[in-house]
């Protein structure tokens, strides 16, 4: 009895998770990447709205982060009401299916941030300390937030304690009632990021870097 009545609560969060509106939710920046669990893969985007607050906005399923699940997380955001555009900060790990998905909807001037980590562990006998976001001239104390995946990571960290106990899967279905679930969960949990008062000059810097002529020289990513 109590295996049912539990599917049947987490199918209510996984869909109160996936229908929910964004459309009061004004993202300043997401955090995208992939978590693995049971085998599966699962693409999730964490958003930081204006004010500093972060909201798990979705997760997709797919077996990488390759350029058509990427389009089909972008049309789903929007679906539910939140305005994509080229001022948004995008964060990821690098995956190649992300960068293409974000360059051809938003154009090749866009300035995503590449995560300082992982990028400084393939390239740190090339480049010293490669942070593509000083670009932006982000205050120091937002930079800390913003210049890594550290904020998603955070998050599956939080995720997997929370499925500690869960020995068994049976499924895709499961695998994404629980994750919705668990996400929801998470929100609870997330802390207003540090140095709110930096946030506001950040999409004015990102859209100056997009007026520039296309004559400038490229510059490197982080």
């Amino acid at each position: 009895a109590v295996s049912p009545k539990l599917v049947g609560l987490t199918a209510q969060k996984l869909k109160a998770f996936q229908e929910r509106s964004l459309v009061a939710f004004t993202p300043f920046a997401i955090f995208l990447d992939t978590i693995h669990r049971g085998g599966e893969a699962f693409l999730v985007a964490l958003g930081v709205d204006v004010s500093g607050q972060k909201m798990a906005v979705g997760f997709w399923q797919g077996s990488s982060e390759n350029h058509e699940i990427c389009e089909a997380q972008f049309r789903d955001l929007e679906r539910r009401g939140l305005a994509l555009s080229r001022r948004i900060l995008f964060v990821t790990d690098g995956g190649s299916g992300l960068f293409k998905a974000l360059r051809e909807r938003f154009g090749k001037k866009l300035v995503p941030q590449r995560c300082a980590i992982h990028n400084s562990r393939n390239l740190q006998r090339h480049v010293a300390k490669p942070y593509r976001i000083h670009r932006l001239k982000v205050p120091a104390r937002l930079r800390k937030t913003l210049m890594s995946t550290n904020p998603i990571e955070s998050m599956f960290s939080l995720v997997r304690h929370s499925e500690r106990n869960m020995t068994r899967t049976r499924g895709s279905a499961m695998l994404q009632r629980w994750l919705g679930t668990v996400l929801l969960y998470c929100e609870k949990q997330f802390r207003r990021v540090k140095s709110v008062a930096g946030i506001a000059q950040v999409p004015a810097t990102i859209e100056a870097e997009h007026a520039e002529p296309q004559s400038t020289p490229t510059k490197k990513a982080a």
